[in-house]
């Protein structure tokens, strides 16, 4: 049954993949979404919703003035009444304009989680190594040392999500990559939005993170996703992988989670806790805790669910507003469906025109690179990305190899991505 909205809801960025189903996943539940982006004019979100809603192009790197603009919004528009966001670099800002022009926004614990090196300091036995230091300044040469060690460190904002500015440093050939650390923080502007640098001693290993929510004070924990990486690019997501990873490395994550939510008092949304699995230990390295998964998760865990995609995404969104809100039927673990994804860019940089493809088979096909973008190889980030095809069991990757063209200036190419999990 679809409700006529009569309240209004402001969400500050969205998921590229989210954004296909965000519209009816509101509406449906009597809320009319009004969407704030800071993506150029017919950016890649704002062609795949796809509906007639309100939509604003703000820019949002700035906080005073994003708090300014919305004030007036909220000044003109007596319906609005609730505020989040899908980004954890956000949601200092959205609980501070929910608070200043009365409106219902997220816990307050979403800002205690959304800071990577106050995660680090809350649970420091659970995380690598780590080092946090202020825009602009040096780190003490000592500390830096430590984190470093044997095997190098990796540098990221303390906020920020899709691996933005996000950079590796291993320890190459026995080369010390101190110098190159500090050239990179004295070279590298940080954005208002980033809170500062965390740097990380380097942990290989596998890739997993754990999917779940916290809903008044009781946590689900929805099971655990593998994925493989190209670089510093994620590039295929198994959901769920709960019997690959192995119940004791399943069991030690989520003891994690607990822990986290215990000393963050976190409650009413959604996690995606990201973790390395080495020599059997489960190192966190990102909390991702106030949002769901990235990518194509929403869609990996309606196919195993056998859930409605926008019963999913409804639920995201409208938990840490409306703590009320009725979930999804999810099953459990040993009774869903195993999902692929395939996140796939190409080999060498490009510049994108378009995706060619045939038949799907059912898989969900999501473009998420703008037209005429200069696209950098895989490897780079998670700004890599062209496309995402998720589907039932290995159907997505065939798919993507074999029914997926990428059209680019210098002529067609075969999606790039690698599905190898090893642990080291």
């Amino acid at each position: 049954m679809t409700h006529v909205p009569t309240k209004k809801m402001i969400l500050l960025g969205l998921n590229t993949v989210a954004s296909k189903y965000v519209v009816p996943a509101l509406r449906q539940r009597g809320i009319e979404p009004l969407l704030l982006f800071d993506e150029p004019p017919g950016g890649t979100v704002a062609q795949l919703i796809g509906e007639t809603v309100e939509t604003h192009m703000v820019d949002m790197s700035s906080d005073k003035a994003l708090i300014a603009w919305i004030g007036k919004l909220v000044a003109k528009d007596k319906q609005i009444r609730y505020i989040s966001s899908s980004f954890d670099e956000d949601f200092e800002v959205t609980l501070e304009i929910a608070e200043q022009f009365s409106l219902v926004g997220p816990h307050q614990s979403f800002a205690n989680v959304s800071n990577k090196a106050g995660v680090a300091r809350l649970v420091p036995e659970d995380c690598p190594p780590s080092l946090r230091v202020e825009p602009g300044a040096e780190p003490d040469a000592n500390l830096l040392a430590k984190v470093i060690g044997l095997d190098g460190c990796i540098v990221k904002p303390c906020k920020g999500s899709a691996g933005r500015l996000t950079r590796c440093f291993p320890r190459l050939d026995n080369v010390d990559p101190t110098l190159a650390v500090f050239q990179h923080l004295q070279s590298t502007p940080m954005p208002e939005w980033g809170g500062g640098w965390l740097i990380q001693s380097l942990v290989e290993g596998l890739l997993f993170s754990i999917e779940g929510f916290r809903q008044n004070r009781h946590t689900q924990f929805l099971g655990a996703s593998l994925r493989s990486r190209v670089g510093l690019t994620e590039a295929t997501n198994t959901f769920p992988a709960d019997q690959r990873l192995g119940e004791q490395v399943c069991n030690s994550a989520r003891a994690v989670v607990n822990r986290l939510i215990d000393a963050t008092g976190f409650e009413n949304g959604y996690f995606h806790c990201e973790f390395i699995l080495r020599d059997g230990k489960p190192f966190l390295i990102d909390a991702n805790m106030g949002r769901v998964g990235g990518g194509t998760i929403i869609e990996q865990l309606a196919v195993a669910n056998n859930c409605n995609v926008q019963d999913i995404v409804g639920h995201v969104l409208l938990l840490p507003v409306i703590p009320d809100v009725r979930p999804p039927n999810y099953l459990k673990v040993e009774d869903q469906k195993e999902c692929t994804a395939a996140w796939f860019g190409v080999e060498q940089d490009c510049t994108f025109l378009k995706i060619r493809h045939g038949e799907l088979e059912g898989c969900m096909l999501t473009e998420v690179a703008r037209e005429g973008a200069y696209i950098p190889a895989m490897g780079w980030s998670d700004e890599s990305w062209i496309g995402m095809i998720s589907g039932p069991a290995q159907r997505a990757l065939s798919i993507a190899s074999q029914n997926i063209q990428i059209l680019t200036t210098d002529g067609p190419k075969t999606p790039f991505f690698r599905q190898h999990f090893e642990e080291s």
